[in-house]
């Protein structure tokens, strides 16, 4: 799992090396506890587990950056859990890491595709002020 959120923090780096954007990427577990939902360090995880997935996107520049499109791929062997992203108004997924639309995916039938079929989710921001922070959090069960 390491492995997994280092690839995915250098990845993010990489595509916006060219702004004064800092990413923060972070994953934590979702548990119950005595009828209560925590939010826990990973240190292991198990088929059923959910995890949440955090990214906070800070413009530490002086001026405003627009057209910002934070792109996160969803680690294998887990399924998007679509009532757990945040915002929800505006992300898209995609199948193929490529074409985007928005959920649901439908497949040519018009039937929607499996969640578990989705291999990114990206986000859409017009702009951000200098200084600004903004946060996109989505989760995933493991399968």
């Amino acid at each position: 799992m390491k492995k997994i959120l280092v690839l995915l923090m250098f990845l993010l780096n990489i595509i916006v090396a060219y702004a004064n954007l800092d990413f923060n990427l972070s994953v934590e577990k979702l548990e119950m506890k005595n009828g209560v939902v925590t939010m826990m360090k990973v240190k292991d995880v198990n088929p059923g587990d959910t995890l949440i997935y955090t990214l906070k996107v800070t413009n530490n520049g002086d001026e405003s950056v627009t057209n910002i499109m934070p792109s996160i791929p969803i680690p294998e062997y887990t399924t998007l859990v679509p009532t757990l992203v945040a915002p929800s108004t505006s992300y898209v997924v995609s199948t193929d890491n490529k074409n985007y639309k928005k959920y649901p995916y439908l497949n040519n039938d018009g039937s929607p595709v499996s969640d578990s079929m989705y291999k990114s989710i990206r986000w859409t921001v017009d702009s951000m002020k200098p200084k600004e922070m903004k946060t996109f959090k989505f989760g995933v069960s493991v399968n």
